[in-house]
């Protein structure tokens, strides 16, 4: 049964191609799905594998929501994928997923991927590159541009690659994603409102882009904080990072918060063990949201609590599609790129899950 469904999808994109040689140019539109399913008498399901095996040779380009575009012929550009941050390391695994999906992107865009892998490790902040491998590549004009996943922010790797000739992609430059920890700050302050938490607490590994965001949307919501409930700039694959800074601030002042936003799941999945030892009810003393990794590799919390999912390829999509702007000379989006997400509750341990509207919400206004 799968020999003949892949050889069903095979034959259609073959037909597929046969049509884009012999009557579109390059930019032209493809018909729309189910016109083409009416006259190759094949399934909506069939017509979209053979579309994606298409994209992924670089012959088509699937633009969602605007349709299916033939792609002019060209020599296959060499893309570095650079993470200072050491992939083969356990508790690594967001990275690794996120490098595994910008590879696979960039093969479906028709670019040729290189990975640099450097031997940072959690917590480390080197002046140089632990990574010279990529420089050379770059500085011998072997690479046509680049992704940077991850590098120590510090002045001096700033400016580094923001005196980059190469197009390149990373944060803290025009041409940078909208990180999901920003965006969960007003969102996961929503959830932790709508279910009636007013005292709130936040543990987060980017104080600098998020502390003056939580504030005023704490402010905003009519909710109230302490400064010694907001604990940043962890480095969250540090063994025990989430547990011994939630057990700090639970103990800060003889008033508690009643809910807490984790802006990252490792340090979530730490901190939930530091939540069970002191024995906290969740959720009638405390309201719980936390980042999550779509399918993550990390245990479930024991307690009741809000996911606020995000999908590493995402977050690769938008990487490629920075990219693929700067290799065709046009300026940056107005606003940084925003991921789509979806709100998920938990009842913890038996499993039992509830999506929010049930689909991934996707915001106004990406660029």
């Amino acid at each position: 049964m799968m020999r003949k469904s892949r050889s069903l999808v095979e034959r259609t994109a073959e037909k597929l191609r046969e049509r884009i040689r012999s009557g579109y140019k390059p930019g032209d539109c493809l018909p729309a799905l189910r016109e083409l399913c009416e006259t190759m008498g094949v399934s909506l399901n069939t017509l979209r594998a053979a579309q994606a095996l298409l994209a992924r040779e670089g012959l088509v380009d699937i633009q969602h929501g605007e349709g299916v575009f033939v792609r002019a012929p060209s020599q296959s550009l060499r893309i570095g994928v650079l993470s200072e941050l050491n992939l083969l390391k356990p508790l690594c695994a967001y990275h690794r997923n996120l490098a595994d999906e910008t590879l696979q992107v960039l093969r479906e865009r028709g670019m040729t991927p290189h990975l640099f892998c450097g031997t940072v490790q959690p917590g480390q902040s080197p002046e140089e590159s632990t990574c010279p491998e990529f420089w050379e590549a770059a500085g011998h004009h072997r690479l046509d541009g680049a992704i940077i996943l991850n590098f120590p922010a510090i002045e001096h790797w700033l400016l580094r690659i923001r005196d980059m000739t190469l197009p390149v992609v990373a944060d803290f430059t025009p041409y940078a994603v909208h990180h999901a920890d920003v965006r969960m700050v007003e969102v996961g302050l929503q959830a932790l409102a709508r279910h009636g938490a007013r005292r709130i607490a936040a543990l987060t590994t980017s104080a600098m882009d998020v502390k003056s965001l939580f504030e005023q949307t704490v402010l905003d919501l009519g909710l109230a904080t302490d400064p010694r409930w907001f604990l940043g700039e962890l480095e969250p694959a540090l063994p025990g990072a989430g547990w011994e800074q939630f057990r700090q601030l639970w103990r800060a002042s003889a008033e508690k918060p009643d809910g807490i936003l984790i802006l990252n799941d490792l340090l979530f999945s730490s901190a939930a063990q530091a939540i069970r030892e002191l024995r906290i009810d969740v959720p009638g003393q405390l309201r719980v949201v936390t980042h999550a990794q779509r399918e993550a590799e990390l245990p479930p919390a024991p307690f009741p609590h809000t996911r606020i999912e995000f999908d590493p390829r995402d977050f690769a999509l938008a990487f490629v599609d920075l990219l693929e702007l700067r290799l065709a000379g046009k300026p940056p989006p107005r606003t940084p790129p925003r991921v789509p997400y979806r709100v998920v509750e938990t009842d913890g341990e038996s499993g039992g899950r509830k999506v929010e509207g049930g689909r991934w919400k996707v915001e106004a206004g990406n660029g």
